[in-house]
């Protein structure tokens, strides 16, 4: 198979998840079907899966941890996946209350601003 060919059927597949994702899922955000897709598209390959764990979540912000990635976010704004292995893993894994997770975000808002 050719490479466009592999990318096309790759997209097609993305897509095929999506809407399935969208129809099982109505008012889920743009966001969370991103996320599910990836996740179940990775499932279907046979990619390895980080075992993520929610370590706080409160409607508006939210920290996941795994074996690959910390990730923070805020419903409507950023989302920041953090490597393991970088100087700002742990700060993110350890953010379980809402003080925390709040200021964790807004430095890294700043940061990259």
């Amino acid at each position: 198979m050719s490479t466009p060919k592999a990318i096309e059927g790759a997209m097609n597949h993305w897509n095929s998840i999506e809407a399935a994702l969208r129809a099982a899922n109505p008012g889920a955000s743009e966001d969370d079907l991103y996320h599910a897709t990836a996740k179940t598209m990775n499932q279907t390959l046979g990619l390895r899966r980080s075992e993520e764990h929610l370590v706080f979540d409160d409607g508006i912000y939210s920290v996941w941890v795994g074996h690959l990635f910390a990730t923070i976010a805020r419903k409507g704004g950023a989302t920041f996946h953090v490597p393991a292995g970088h100087a700002w893993f742990e700060r993110v894994a350890q953010a379980d209350t809402a003080l925390l997770v709040e200021a964790r975000y807004a430095e890294l808002i700043a940061a990259v601003r």
